[in-house]
Order: structure tokens, then C-alpha cells, then sequence
């Protein structure tokens, strides 16, 4: 195995611990197969990431139109000073 193929499996197996993906009972055995599980499971991560960010956002700014900031407490405190 070449310093290149070393530092690849290395890089697969961070990324795979990170993500918590698991190494399972099929994984890669070539160079080819170590960087497309990388791509792979970067990927997912991503998409999972940016979907669970706009069911956040969702969920935050659902009762935003109910509030008129202006009349709170908190604003009309700060526009006396």
C-alpha cells in the first residue's frame, strides 16, 4: 500500500466516523471505492444538513407574522432611552 492509499483510507475512515455513517460489512477495497463512499456519504451529509436547516427555519418563523414587534415591551423600553 502507497502513502497515497494510506492517507485515502485514512481520510475514508474519518469521514465515516464523523458522519456516524458506520463501516458495515461491505465497504471499499480500492482507491476508487474509498473516494466514491467519501463523495457518497460527504454528500448525504450535506443534504441532510441543508433539510434539516429549512425544517428549522420553518419551524422558527411560523408564528412570525403574529407578533408586532413594535408594540412589545422590550422595544418601547429602548426607544424611551
Amino acid at each position: 500500500m502507497t502513502a497515497g492509499q494510506r492517507y485515502l483510507v485514512s481520510i475514508y475512515f474519518a469521514v465515516v466516523t464523523m458522519t456516524t455513517t458506520g463501516y458495515g460489512d461491505i465497504g471499499g477495497h480500492c482507491a476508487r471505492g474509498f473516494l466514491a463512499a467519501i463523495v457518497t456519504v460527504t454528500f448525504g451529509m450535506i443534504v441532510f444538513a441543508y433539510a434539516l436547516s429549512v425544517l428549522a427555519a420553518t419551524l422558527a418563523n411560523r408564528d412570525a407574522p403574529k407578533y408586532d414587534y413594535s408594540k412589545s415591551c422590550l422595544y418601547t423600553a429602548f426607544q424611551k432611552i
